[in-house]
């Protein structure tokens, strides 16, 4: 018989009303039992419809058989930003794209065979012209563009067909298209071959949209009308060049041969656009074309100032003891005091900055300004300019376990990078440091230790001694994961042996290290995640149901419910997260072959599930703007590749046989811990700050990551 774990979110407040809470008063009469009709099915009006922009239909859904005694329907849409559905009006909004598709799902509230019509959004055409209406071009001359454009821009049916009444005065050029027939292209070239007037004439391929354009080719030349220089003004120091560009206008102009001048070369030449600074003073760099001219006012000056400095970063995270140098940018661009740029820290106690190099170290937990300034020349209308950085200096922790030559474990933890004494345990031959949270000035980690009796022993340390054993000494128990909220009470969840059945594990929430039993110990059960609100303490693992099959359930408003409701496939919650009035579970699910996926569930039954890849989510975490983050692995025909998915899209960290475990994000830095196998196929506990590994440990394994 098939064996399967379900995720459960279990609210510490809830289940204690729902225990406690009971009447002594005796029960109401009740009615004798009625025949429940169940649905088999429903049935939707229509499989398939399309659906203006903006518009709304209304799908009408049949319960089968029609005596069902429940006759309510639940409807879904599987894309909302296509098509959204309530009661059956399926609405379409305006922002909708063209030939965007949803599926409508209706299914009986009682259960039965769901039933789905496809919607297709349709943008109907409600403008149609041309770029130009009547074109001058010169005999002989430049081919100029000609594009039909729709209102709105996007339409469902966007083909087009060109044609022309007289094709020996002009040719009609279409990249990828034949005159006369339908094409995507929007826009064609209009090539002038002999005096003459003809018009232009396109027509959309669905509808009857047309516009005409009316071309006059000429034999007399067509002359400039603008030359434009760029830039209209310049700074140069002495020796320094840079070159002008002229555009001259109408593009089909017959000639547009531009010659450069300049009003004083004692100041500065110019050579086909490129400008030479010679001397100080002012001088008028002239392109003409035709009778046309465009200018270009140039000032050389023996030395240039900068005007305004910017920094590469307006704000930084940096670690303690981590050293960074800022990119300074001058404006103009060719100042020339580059080197008289110093820097200074607001707070050295923070972090401090080398005044001429701009290296700044981070020495502890805090922030400060970090300023460069350009050296002060009011005497001579440059005053000093400057720029600023907020340094936010954090400490990094990480919990995993280093492994000895003879396979032994011993807890770990790791500060900015650094190997701290690994944490004293029981006495045994094992130890694991499986999570950990900082807060304030203390620094908590939960995992276990073995004692003399090689029982593991659900553990906290608190800044690096024993603070609280949890479980019973006599049975195994583990800590897996710990949350500390703002009163400085600790969550703790884990499982400790059933003290009827040691082969049994249950789900357990410790408070305080006072326990509160998620399972019922009929089946194997694990509390592996644990996630505080301001009213709630929510945790999330698995458990296994009385037909020993396993189904992803969450407590919701203190019921539970199911998240794979058949019952078929096994499912495990590695990691939750509440984010406003969402909360987000990682793990994995069973698929129809067996295989195992990565999946993240929100807000159960009521939410959405996504399958990430084949492979496994560990942890989930969102950040403060809403970016939902998830580490994990995928599996591949070589093994598993350690992974990161930013709201679904997936970065892969590792190579073959490599895992995230845990993610956390600080401003706009992403901290992602776990291992990868070395060439010699043992594990190095690793760090990703933003895709690049640090190696944290060899013969190691990084579970757990928190930035403060």
């Amino acid at each position: 018989m098939k064996k399967c774990l379900f995720p459960l979110v279990a609210t510490v407040a809830l289940m204690a009303m729902a225990i406690g809470c009971s009447s002594n008063s005796s029960p109401a009469p009740t009615e004798g039992p009625k025949d429940v009709i169940l649905p088999q099915k429903v049935e939707l009006d229509f499989p398939s419809r399309t659906i203006n922009r903006g518009e709304t239909y209304k799908l009408n859904a049949t319960i089968v058989p029609a005596d069902a005694t429940n006759q309510n329907v639940i409807w879904r849409s599987s894309d909302e930003s296509v098509a959204t559905v309530s009661g059956g009006v399926v609405s379409v909004p305006s922002t909708a794209p063209s030939n965007g598709k949803a599926i409508i799902s209706a299914t009986a509230e009682a259960g039965g065979q769901p039933d789905f019509c496809t919607v297709t959004v349709i943008v109907g055409v409600s403008g149609f012209e041309l770029s130009e209406d009547e074109l001058t071009l010169d005999e002989g001359g430049v081919s100029v563009p000609l594009t039909a454009l729709f209102t709105p821009d996007d339409p469902t049916y966007s083909d087009v067909i060109w044609n022309t009444d007289v094709d020996d005065i002009v040719e009609l050029i279409i990249d990828g298209g034949v005159v006369g027939e339908a094409t995507a292209k929007r826009t064609i070239y209009v090539k002038p071959l002999t005096q003459g007037e003809v018009d232009i004439e396109v027509k959309t391929a669905v509808g009857n949209w047309s516009a005409k354009c009316h071309v006059v080719v000429t034999g007399d030349p067509i002359a400039v009308d603008t030359v434009t220089v760029t830039p209209s003004n310049m700074l140069l120091a002495i020796n320094e060049s840079r070159r002008l560009t002229a555009v001259v206008l109408p593009a089909n102009a017959a000639d547009k041969t531009t010659a450069w001048t300049s009003s004083n070369q004692a100041v500065a030449t110019v050579t086909n656009g490129l400008v030479t600074a010679v001397s100080p003073g002012f001088t008028t760099i002239v392109a003409t074309s035709g009778t046309e001219s465009g200018t270009c006012e140039v000032e050389v000056r023996k030395d240039i100032y900068a005007e305004e400095i910017i920094l590469n970063m307006s704000t930084l995270s940096m670690l303690s003891k981590e050293t960074l140098v800022l990119d300074v940018t001058l404006l103009p661009s060719n100042a020339t005091n580059r080197g008289q740029v110093t820097w200074q820290s607001s707070n050295q106690l923070v972090a401090t900055v080398h005044p001429q190099t701009g290296l700044i170290t981070a020495l502890a937990p805090g922030w400060t300004n970090i300023t460069a300034k350009t050296e002060d020349n009011s005497e001579i209308g440059f005053p000093s300019v400057s720029a600023t950085c907020r340094v936010t200096v954090q400490n990094l922790y990480v919990a995993g376990y280093q492994i000895d030559d003879d396979g032994k474990t011993s807890a770990q933890v790791w500060t900015n990078n650094v190997a701290d004494i690994p944490l004293v345990g029981d006495g045994g031959a094992n130890a694991k440091a499986n999570s950990i949270f900082a807060r304030g000035e203390d620094v908590y980690v939960a995992g276990f230790s073995e004692n003399s009796q090689n029982k593991s022993v659900a553990i906290v340390w608190k800044n690096g001694v024993i603070f609280e054993r949890l479980s019973d000494e006599t049975r195994n128990g583990v800590a897996n994961d710990i949350f500390v909220d703002e009163a400085n009470h600790v969550y703790v969840a884990g499982y400790e042996e059933n003290s009827r059945d040691p082969k049994i594990a249950v789900a357990t929430l410790w408070q305080d290290a006072i326990p509160s039993r998620l399972s019922n110990g009929g089946g194997k059960a694990e509390a592996l995640s644990v996630f505080v609100t301001e009213h709630f303490a929510y945790a999330a693992g698995y458990d296994t149901n009385n037909q020993d099959v396993t189904v992803a359930t969450f407590r919701d408003y203190g019921m539970f419910q199911l998240i794979e409701s058949d019952g078929r496939r096994s499912a495990v919650a590695n990691s939750i997260f509440a984010y406003g009035n969402d909360f987000y579970m990682a793990g994995w699910e069973e698929d129809d072959n067996g295989d195992i996926t990565a999946k993240l569930w929100k807000n159960g039954n009521d939410g959405e599930s996504t399958t990430l890849c084949k492979g496994m989510a560990n942890w989930v975490y969102v950040a403060t703007n809403g970016d939902v983050y998830v580490a994990g692995y995928e599996t591949t025909s070589n093994g598993k590749r350690a992974s990161v998915w930013k709201n679904g899209s997936q970065l892969v960290l590792g190579k073959d046989e490599s895992s995230a475990h845990c993610v956390s994000v600080s401003g706009s830095d992403v901290y992602v811990v776990g291992y990868e196998n070395s060439a010699d196929g043992k594990p190095e506990a690793k760090l990703w700050k933003n895709g690049y590994a640090t190696i944290l440990g060899a013969n190691a394994v990084a579970k757990s990551v928190m930035i403060q």
